[in-house]
């Protein structure tokens, strides 16, 4: 009797450790997954809004197109000034941008209403002085808006 006893305790604590092998397992590749996401939904909004300002400033579409394009992924105060953006440096001898790549993107905070990232970005740019490359860091947020992320800071 005792015997069998000693055996189900053994038992079950072999079964234990696996399980708990099992849900660490499952804590990493979710948490991996969801660190991706995270990225995944800061760099297509950049990436969105740099096509659309790109696309304007190159006369391939307007300023209300341009605007649809930035409601997508942007909101509030950011969203208002992009769009006065568009109209101020219209037809200027602003720098164009003509490449924009992502180098890093760190992920400093990600809950269901907030995603917080250090991005950095490499410009290529084409201006009167001709074309040239710079790369900074950009502090971004995305805020939940409901029925998708968006950008509402962008510095």
């Amino acid at each position: 009797m005792m015997k069998r006893k000693k055996y189900h305790i053994v038992r079950l604590l072999k079964l234990s450790v696996v399980l708990g092998i099992l849900i660490l397992i499952f804590a990493i590749l979710t948490s991996m997954s969801y660190n991706e996401t995270g990225k995944e939904l800061v760099e297509d909004a950049i990436y969105e809004r740099q096509d659309a300002m790109r696309m304007y400033f190159a006369s391939e579409i307007d300023y209300w197109e341009a605007a649809a394009m930035l409601e997508k992924v942007e909101a509030g105060n950011l969203l208002e000034k992009d769009k006065q953006y568009l109209k101020d440096y219209f037809r200027t001898d602003i720098e164009k941008v003509e490449e924009c790549e992502i180098l890093n993107t760190e992920l400093t905070l990600m809950s269901s209403d907030l995603v917080c990232a250090t991005v950095e970005i490499l410009w290529e740019t084409e201006g009167l002085e001709g074309t040239e490359e710079t790369s900074a860091f950009y502090s971004i947020i995305l805020e939940n808006q409901g029925d998708s992320f968006k950008l509402v800071h962008f510095f």
